[in-house]
């Protein structure tokens, strides 16, 4: 097993069934039309952007210190519209920890049904290392433009 594996196995606090929830009031700018859509409705991008952060509050306090997670995959259903004003909430449940893979089920609802379902995979790791890599594919950090 590798280092981050073997440091996985040793985290009891890390157990199916932990949750982690983001409420949202649905803004202007998360609306289709304002990411080049033509639909004045809410954006899938902002949805998936929620449901990685129920996740990662599902596992936050469970992690060693100086870890986090990284989105590696997602397979979600954005099933339903959503206005601007109305408050949606994104509900991330942890199903399994495999080596350093998070896979959590991800559930989405704005008060009329669920907008949102499927699953998304998480990986432990150290903030550090996740730079190293970045800066061996693409060089030192520029400034953003």
């Amino acid at each position: 097993m590798s280092e981050i594996g073997d440091l996985i196995a040793t985290l009891p606090g890390l157990t199916p069934g932990l949750e982690g929830r983001m409420t949202h009031l649905v803004r202007p700018q998360d609306l289709a039309d304002a990411w080049q859509g033509e639909v004045s409705a809410l954006a899938s991008a902002p949805v998936i952007w929620l449901a990685e952060l129920a996740c990662m509050r599902a596992v936050a306090a469970a992690l060693p210190p100086g870890h986090t997670t990284v989105g590696v995959g997602f397979d979600l259903r954005h099933l339903a519209p959503t206005p601007a004003g109305v408050t949606i909430e994104i509900t991330a449940r942890l199903n399994r920890a495999i080596g350093r893979s998070l896979l959590f089920e991800v559930r989405g609802t704005d008060g009329a049904g669920i907008i949102l379902d499927g699953r998304m995979t998480r990986h432990i790791a150290e903030p550090a290392v996740v730079l190293q890599q970045m800066t061996r594919r693409h060089g030192a950090t520029r400034p953003s433009v």
